[in-house]
């Protein structure tokens, strides 16, 4: 079976570079070992070098939660990080060859998400192996899902109601065809297909997973709350996060955390109840934790009392770097976890006007995270405009390295004058600076890919 799954992987491996007639050809000669039964298309699923590691980061590099000194910065030699760093308009100068894994691998999970897809369409469904079909077929959905919901944050423009029908999206594979015509798809399309997959594999999937590798009703509740808030539509988002949060509404107490260790955190074969589907972010230098020093403002703004700042932080010459990932690891947290459900229920609530819901929320979190030895004093305002502040400031301190988000609260609060922000670097007195609504909030399409299919560039 070993071998099976290994020779399964390499055919997979030619499908994901796109080479149409070398996959054929393996096909006619070792037609014994293509994918064809549940087990080898469950095997296809956890596969987690595909399904679970390398997520996209372009978002997180470009964010400002962090800096470089000058003599690193300049050090660096990935060179579309490098130029990230200072938001370049183009990271990649050009270059044809340069690698873009944030475009590459969710193209690969989404290839296959599909061929699992296709090949169970050729499948008889049983009283037998029902159960075992559905997850799969569940999970497939949801990976795909999860892939477009990625690709739409680094590639596409944050999603905005009023023109969503006209600006560009992403490439929406729905096949496992290799020789389909790349097409850019509306905002408002990428964001229709997101909500389709999930609520298509929500009714398949386990509330539990038998590991937190693989997706399970609760984690697709959890994406569509996510999809939701980035969409500005906080009703659906407050309703997927409270079906989230029914299903599981731990939360880890700081308190019994070790702060001795350099990563505080229970690794993944540990226990964090508060996880619900894992993935690691894809590693960049600029943000390796012996390069990357923490913005001093953002650094202090926790309270002494504040058991993050002694979670998440280490000091070192320069100032202090971030240590507080959901991995226990140096791996960057990417999955799905319900500290994040509550703060958008909370936002959620804060927004159509739920302050006594949205403050219940946020102080029960607060108080997971604070000193044990000194009272915990519940925040309280009838200022609804600087109760949303607290939230989005909680937010930002909850979740500074957790996949992309930083980056998505960005650009989705840069359409709101009370919340954009104008964002700067500098080096060598040398100021780089990008303005709310940039376009280079949105990252270029690899070049190759434009070469390649003739799909539209992102604007600049």
């Amino acid at each position: 079976m070993k071998i099976r799954f290994i020779i399964i992987l390499i055919a997979l491996s030619i499908v994901a570079c796109k080479k149409q007639d070398q996959w054929l050809d393996f096909k006619s000669s070792k037609s014994d070992v293509v994918p064809s039964t549940l087990e080898d298309y469950q095997a296809i699923l956890d596969n987690n070098s595909i399904m679970n590691e390398n997520y996209p980061a372009m978002g997180m590099v470009a964010a400002d939660n962090y800096y470089l000194t000058p003599a690193v910065w300049k050090a660096l030699t990935d060179i579309p990080r490098k130029n990230a760093y200072i938001w370049l308009s183009d990271i990649n100068e050009g270059s044809v060859t340069a690698l873009s894994p944030d475009w590459d691998n969710p193209y690969k999970m989404i290839e296959y998400a599909n061929i699992a897809l296709s090949g169970l369409q050729k499948m008889e469904v049983s009283s037998e192996n029902n159960a075992v079909y559905n997850n799969i077929k569940g999970s497939s959905l949801f990976f795909r899902a999860l892939a477009f919901y990625n690709l739409a944050q680094i590639y596409a423009p944050p999603y905005n109601a009023n023109t969503a029908s006209i600006d560009k999206g992403i490439i929406i594979r729905l096949t496992d065809n290799v020789g389909e015509k790349s097409v850019r798809s509306s905002i408002q399309a990428t964001y229709n297909q997101i909500l389709s997959d999930l609520l298509a594999a929500q009714d398949l999937l386990p509330v539990t997973p038998l590991y937190k590798t693989r997706p399970s009703k609760t984690a697709v509740a959890a994406l569509l709350s996510k999809t939701y808030l980035l969409m500005g539509d906080y009703n659906h988002a407050k309703t997927y996060s409270d079906q989230a949060l029914s299903q599981n509404n731990n939360l880890l107490d700081f308190n019994t955390l070790n702060t001795l260790p350099t990563y505080s955190f229970p690794t993944f074969t540990g226990n964090n109840p508060e996880i619900i589907f894992y993935a690691v972010s894809q590693s960049y230098s600029p943000v390796n934790a012996a390069r990357l020093l923490m913005v001093p403002s953002f650094y202090n703004s926790y309270n002494v009392n504040d058991l993050r700042k002694a979670m998440f932080f280490r000091s070192n010459s320069g100032g202090f770097f971030f240590t507080g990932k959901y991995t226990g690891g140096s791996g960057f947290f990417s999955g799905l976890a319900s500290n994040e459900l509550y703060l958008i229920r909370s936002e959620c609530n804060a927004r159509l006007g739920n302050m006594t819901a949205a403050l219940a929320d946020l102080n029960l979190l607060l108080q997971m995270r604070w000193n044990k030895n000194v009272t915990y004093i519940p925040y309280n305002n009838s200022n609804s405009d600087l109760v949303l502040t607290k939230i989005l400031d909680e937010r930002r301190k909850e979740l500074p390295f957790t996949s992309n988000t930083r980056w998505e609260d960005l650009r989705r609060l840069n359409t709101d004058p009370r919340f954009a922000i104008t964002l700067t670097r500098s080096i060598d007195n040398v100021i780089y600076s990008l303005l709310p609504n940039d376009s280079r909030y949105t990252f270029l399409i690899p070049q190759i890919e434009i070469l390649k299919s003739g799909i539209e560039q992102n604007i600049r």
